[in-house]
């Protein structure tokens, strides 16, 4: 589920009803696993979470025109629940180069926070 400018009344699974300029969340009950055929750990699943951080940092109304270069995770404690967040905390851009961090939570409160350094991508810009 996604949610943008009319939170906490927008969510949706639709990405068409999120093409505006406002701050991304993101919600997910069950995580596909990293691994096939594996369990998730709480770790594993909010490592992959996290990197969504470009994709709710980076989208606006005209699509994401960055790629993720690389991606920081830090955790003040493991998700104690499947139903795993994440929510922009904005994004800031200079010469080709974004950087976005995202606040993660799980159904009992904060997480910790993310970090990501994107690259321009405007040629092959992912549009919903």
């Amino acid at each position: 589920m996604i949610s943008s400018a009319g939170y906490p009344d927008d969510w949706s699974a639709d990405f068409a009803d999120h093409r505006n300029n406002a701050r991304k969340r993101m919600w997910t009950a069950t995580m596909i696993p990293a691994v096939a055929g594996e369990k998730a750990t709480p770790f594993t699943r909010v490592a992959t979470l996290a990197e969504a951080t470009s994709f709710v940092t980076n989208w606006s109304g005209d699509g994401v025109p960055f790629i993720n270069a690389d991606v920081t995770l830090n955790l003040c404690r493991m998700p104690e629940s499947d139903g795993l967040g994440l929510e922009s905390n904005g994004q800031h851009a200079a010469h080709g180069v974004a950087v976005g961090s995202a606040t993660l939570y799980d159904e009992f409160g904060v997480l910790g926070v993310s970090s990501v350094t994107a690259v321009a991508n405007t040629q092959r810009r992912v549009r919903f």
